[in-house]
């Protein structure tokens, strides 16, 4: 792709659509659902910095139900636009004093 990603999986009409896997040039990983180049449905992420995603995407934002674990924290529940939204479990690892 111009921007530097690399996709391997389903087009229609000249888009991403179906399921596939995206290489950022960051080093982060999606693999799931695709819908006219956004990810769109179910579909996890492995980020460059450790962090992981797995759960629902809408237009390439989290959206509706899932897990992510980043930066020592936990979150199981809802996120709307990227964000947590709602009813949740968020645990933070345990600092050692």
């Amino acid at each position: 792709m111009p921007d530097g990603r690399i996709f391997e999986g389903q087009f229609k009409l000249g888009k991403l659509n179906g399921i596939g896997t995206i290489k950022f040039e960051n080093g982060s990983t999606y693999f799931g659902e695709f819908v006219d180049n956004n990810m769109h449905g179910a579909g996890e992420m492995k980020m460059a910095n450790g962090g992981y995603f797995i759960g629902q995407w809408k237009d390439n934002y989290t959206q509706g139900k899932g897990v992510l674990i980043k930066e020592g924290t936990y979150f199981q529940g809802d996120l709307t636009h990227g964000k947590m939204h709602g009813k949740g479990i968020l645990k933070w690892k345990e600092s050692v004093n």
